[in-house]
């Protein structure tokens, strides 16, 4: 059995959760096919980011090839930043993933750039480590 949680950074609990602001997560799509997006995110975020999960639609995104760069962290380093719009003139990947949306109970504000999570807890193992450089 697989056992993965995608976990948010401290910046994005914060904006979540103190802030109340609405956040959009690009979860990597998962091999096996799903057909309910959003009790598959629920499933795979943590317990206090779960029930927040308001909307969850399969998608793509375009990303900046990953640079392994110690200056940025988190899934970004290791997948690529997120554009939107037209974006920078630089190697472009392009990802199939889960948008999930994240709604706070009184939401202030929202963030409709989507973003990876921080990180993935995989069969007990963090991607990306911690002391990736």
């Amino acid at each position: 059995m697989i056992d993965l949680t995608y976990h948010l950074s401290a910046r994005q609990a914060k904006e979540l959760h103190v802030r109340a602001t609405e956040i959009v997560l690009a979860l990597p799509v998962p091999i096996d096919s799903q057909r309910d997006w959003q009790a598959w995110a629920r499933s795979v975020l943590t317990p206090q980011e779960s029930p927040l999960v308001t909307a969850a639609a399969r998608a793509t995104v375009r990303v900046a090839a990953p640079a392994l760069d110690a200056e940025i962290t988190g899934m970004a380093n290791w997948l690529g930043i997120i554009l939107v719009g037209d974006g920078p003139p630089v190697y472009q990947l392009t990802y199939a993933v889960v948008l999930v949306t994240l709604t706070p109970p009184r939401t202030r504000h929202r963030e409709a750039k989507p973003q990876w999570p921080h990180y993935a807890l995989f069969n007990g193992r963090r991607y990306p480590d911690i002391d990736i450089t």
